[in-house]
This record gives structure tokens, sequence and C-alpha cells, in this order.
């Protein structure tokens, strides 16, 4: 399971936005702090349920062996992918011709990795005694949009986190758990967009 490294892009859901569909006075900032916590909560909701990214951000797969072709690594729609690897006394840097990653991957569900045909073959990995020894960075989710511009998402996803946000403004009792739970309701409002494995 990829492990998430940064989100370097921004949510899909302004603060804004997701108050004025709570019905929340913008010039009222005192749950500003609050609102962007739910919306990543919400939007990781989202995440979870369909299988795909709505923000930015960069995964990290690591390996004790190079991929098989047919290794789908479970990170849907890459837009870049980094691969690094163990020379046996340091991490090395795979130059972006040696190899070639397929964003559908395997039944559309993740994403594969293999050596370009220019450099027929994988390099050769050092040894370890315990651990990785291949990282396979890979980005996904929507582009970065040009400053003050919103990120776009599906309709579908932006109404379910907005939504969300609304329900668990109005109900803090429901914040007050360890986890934010989705509500059942608004599930089906994500049905298009789940991968189906």
């Amino acid at each position: 399971m990829p492990t998430r490294l940064s989100h370097p892009g921004a949510e899909p859901v302004t603060v804004a936005a997701a108050k004025l569909a709570a019905s929340i006075d913008a010039d009222i900032t005192a749950w500003d702090t609050d609102i962007a916590g739910l919306i990543s909560a919400a939007r990781e909701s989202a995440e979870h349920m369909t299988g795909r990214t709505y923000r930015r951000t960069v995964w990290r797969e690591e390996l004790a062996d190079w991929p098989a072709v047919t290794d789908a690594i479970r990170v849907h729609g890459a837009s870049a992918c980094a691969i690094s690897y163990w020379t046996g006394s340091a991490w090395a840097t795979l130059d972006a011709a040696a190899y070639v990653y397929a964003p559908g991957g395997i039944g559309n569900v993740g994403t594969c990795v293999a050596p370009s045909l220019a450099a027929g073959s994988w390099p050769a990995l050092g040894a370890v005694a315990l651990g990785p020894r291949v990282r396979v960075d890979i980005t996904a989710g929507p582009p970065v949009p040009e400053e003050g511009q919103p990120v776009v998402v599906p309709a579908q996803v932006d109404r379910y986190i907005k939504a969300h946000v609304s329900a668990w403004r109005k109900n803090p009792e429901a914040t007050a758990s360890a986890s934010l739970a989705a509500n059942p309701l608004l599930a089906s409002l994500l049905d298009a967009e789940k991968l189906w494995v």
C-alpha cells in the first residue's frame, strides 16, 4: 500500500465555497479553521470510497525488488512518476528515459512501471539486510490550478464534500468523536466515481 508523501495541491473545495453551502455568512470567520479540517476529512472520505485522488498528492511505494510489468501500484490516475533504487551504498534516481509508466495499469485501478525499450531491463539492485530497495514516487490527482482558480473535481465529488461539511457543521456532536463518519445517505453521490475492482 503506497504511503502519502506530500500534498502539493490545494483542497478541491475552498472554505468560502463550503461556508456558502452550509449557509454560513462569509464575514463569520471563527469556524474557518474547523471548516478547512472538515473539507480535508470529507475529501479523504471520498478518496477512500472511490479509490481516486482529489487533491494533488505524491505517493510512495517501497518494494524489495523491481516490480513486474503486471504489478499495479494502487495509485490511480498518475500524472508523474519518479523511481529511485538502492545501489548498495546509496539511493540513486533512475533516469526518466530508463522506464515508462502506465497510469491505467491493470484494470484501470493502479499504475504499472516497466523498463523502457531503450533501457531493456532494470539496473542491478544492491543488497540490504532488511527493507526496501526500490522506491516508486507517483504524483496523482487533479492538476494544480493557476493562482486564484479552484481545483477542478467532478461535480458529484464537490457536492459530496460540501454536503458533509454542512452536515458536520450543523451537528457539532458528529465532529466530537475520534473519527468523522461519512453519511451513508450521501455515499451514493460517489457511485459513478468508484473504481470497481
